[in-house]
């Protein structure tokens, strides 16, 4: 489910990885992780999603009263992680179509 991408410029052999721990990374710092993989032009997006995100997790800390005290712990675990794991996947799916959208340039390599 996680798929490492090795991106290689065609012109100057750069090479870019994005492996496993990317995604922790792209799940802890977003934007800015955006930014030093990917074009500045992706950041707005990026930042966006980001924002939306952690919108989410404040309606899930708001809306948590409502749910039986008995599971609140294990909803409010699962929501986290879920949230984390969608926003890792999207922050990587940014990076990966801004080398897909110049495939002149960038091969891309699923691994």
């Amino acid at each position: 489910m996680l798929k490492s991408y090795r991106f290689k410029d065609t012109k100057t052999g750069d090479v870019v990885q994005l492996g496993k721990l990317s995604y922790l990374w792209a799940c802890m710092f977003g934007p800015i992780y955006v930014a030093l993989k990917a074009d500045p032009g992706c950041v707005a997006r990026s930042l966006v999603f980001s924002l939306s995100c952690a919108g989410l997790f404040v309606v899930l800390l708001i809306n948590l009263n409502r749910v039986p005290q008995t599971i609140q712990a294990v909803v409010l675990i699962i929501g986290v992680i879920a949230l984390a794991f969608v926003h890792s996947l999207k922050t990587i799916s940014f990076i990966v179509n801004f080398y897909r959208k110049q495939r002149g340039r960038w091969s891309v390599r699923v691994d």
